[in-house]
């Protein structure tokens, strides 16, 4: 019995061995090559006076400086990025001024605001090289500028211990970073 059992499966197997094999669909492929990825970039600029650069030299000047000393500049920046993002943008004060710093470091104030719009704060600018700050005005959009009064005030309360000093090749970074959609 145990062997005509064993034929009869033997047999069903071959059946579906042989049936199996002699049967078969049509299929066709399809490839997609040559593909490419190509990513963007973030690109903030600044107003040179003719065109917006990534760097504008001899930016400012504020000369004849005195305790209780404000005065004011354009300052234009722009995101220029290839990729539709928008960017955050801070500002910092790098390291390398030379002159007296360690004596103007505090008596120096900058603040960065919107025309128009009350001052969002002086700050010195030991702090401006310390931490930095986020520019006022929030996010700004791809292929739009945003104009900024950079104002510069003295210490009303500085004594004549900061007379005659200078300050010079201080750089300010703007650093704009991609909104997090």
């Amino acid at each position: 019995m145990n062997k005509i059992f064993a034929g009869i499966v033997g047999l069903m197997l071959v059946v579906g061995v042989t049936s199996g094999t002699a049967y078969a669909l049509f299929s066709s492929k399809a490839t997609a090559s040559g593909v490419t990825f190509a990513t963007g970039n973030a690109d903030l600029r600044i107003w040179d006076g003719d065109s917006f650069e990534a760097d504008r030299p001899s930016a400012f000047t504020f000369t004849g400086l005195y305790p209780g000393y404000t005065g004011t500049q354009l300052l234009q920046l722009k995101n220029m990025s290839t990729s539709p993002i928008a960017l955050t943008i801070k500002g910092i004060l790098l390291n390398g001024p030379t002159g007296d710093w360690d004596g103007l470091k505090n008596d120096v104030w900058v603040n960065i605001r919107l025309p128009g719009v009350a001052e969002t704060g002086y700050r010195t600018l030991a702090a401006w090289n310390s931490t930095g700050f986020t520019l006022p005005g929030g996010s700004l959009a791809q292929n739009t500028q945003r104009d900024f009064q950079f104002d510069v005030q003295v210490n009303p309360a500085a004594t004549n211990t900061i007379a005659g000093m200078t300050l010079s090749d201080v750089t300010f970074e703007f650093t704009g970073t991609q909104v997090t959609p």
